[in-house]
């Protein structure tokens, strides 16, 4: 007998919409990248989406993940960024692009400031039902 079941989550996130870090142009440009991701909800839910499906994939759990599902591939938060850089004034952006040419472990590095403003999500809620027929 195969029995199927929806998960419903409800979660709360924290944000810190200004970046702190050493120097006044870094932080001034961070800030700029930090408010133009505000703007945009999507591009928020997509991190999040991103981290949360990533998390639930990892393993260690009484399920099984399908690796082919669709919303696990084909993202990370990287390319999240390079959208977001089109709206930012031309010095903010030009500073940026230069960062993506550094090698991939730098650029995961230096990014981390941005991402640490985006704080784990809290549940709020939660139901488990029995998919009906």
């Amino acid at each position: 007998m195969k029995k199927t079941y929806i998960l419903i989550f409800e979660f709360e996130a924290e944000i810190r919409e200004k970046v702190n870090c050493k120097g006044k142009k870094k932080r001034r440009f961070f800030n700029m990248l930090m408010a133009e991701f505000l703007k945009n909800e999507k591009v928020v839910r997509d991190i999040y989406r991103l981290w949360l499906m990533s998390d639930l994939g990892s393993g260690n759990h009484i399920y099984d993940v399908d690796r082919d599902m669709g919303i696990l591939r084909g993202s990370d938060e990287l390319k999240l960024i390079r959208p977001v850089l089109q709206s930012l004034p031309q010095d903010a952006r030009a500073h940026f692009e230069k960062v993506f040419e550094m090698d991939r472990e730098q650029v995961n590095e230096y990014f981390e400031l941005l991402f640490e403003q985006f704080c784990n999500l809290k549940l709020q809620r939660a139901n488990f039902l029995e998919k009906g027929k």
